[in-house]
């Protein structure tokens, strides 16, 4: 019979923070720009939607969304705040030990990017709530975006392909 015994709540966020203050912490990442980004888009919406007395069916579909979406980001914001080293280690017996610095930031990337799915699909959900019309002109607006954008990337990959090729010696000059 084991006396192991399963630790409560209180001690398992207490380990946690303390693994935390072990490893340098990051700021002003890109990674917490957009994770703020879109913890910001949700507590707008939520308070936005605080004073209405009935949601149609869209906008229930985005408060569900937004609601959901928050601990999926702060879990990726704190995920992208510290930068964990991970360090192999082996049980006797050679069994390898996952340690949870080692799985917190595949978890936190996880997390969050299905966190900014669901932050995206709220906002689908509110453009449906302004109708079919809004919906269109939003995937219309992000096509002619997706376009903007490779267009870009493949101009600047041309100009910087034919900058990279060795250019003849200038000619003397008499």
């Amino acid at each position: 019979m084991s006396t192991h015994s399963n630790p409560d709540l209180r001690s398992l966020a207490g380990d946690f923070t303390r693994m935390l203050t072990k490893y340098p912490a990051i700021t002003g990442s890109y990674r917490q720009l957009v994770d703020a980004a879109h913890i910001g888009v949700c507590l707008l919406f939520i308070a936005t939607m605080l004073g209405t007395q009935h949601l149609d069916p869209p906008l229930n579909v985005a408060s569900i969304a937004f609601w959901g979406a928050l601990p999926l980001l702060g879990f990726g914001f704190v995920g992208a705040s510290y930068k964990l080293e991970p360090a192999p280690a082996t049980r006797p017996g050679e069994r390898p030990v996952v340690y949870l610095r080692e799985v917190l930031p595949t978890a936190a990337y996880l997390l969050e990017s299905t966190g900014i799915v669901v932050v995206w699909g709220g906002v689908v959900a509110v453009a449906w709530h302004f109708g079919s019309a809004a919906l269109i002109a939003g995937a219309g607006a992000v096509v002619v975006f997706l376009l903007i954008v490779a267009g870009t990337y493949f101009g600047l990959a041309r100009l910087s392909a034919r900058e990279a090729q060795p250019r003849p010696p200038d000619p003397p000059v008499s």
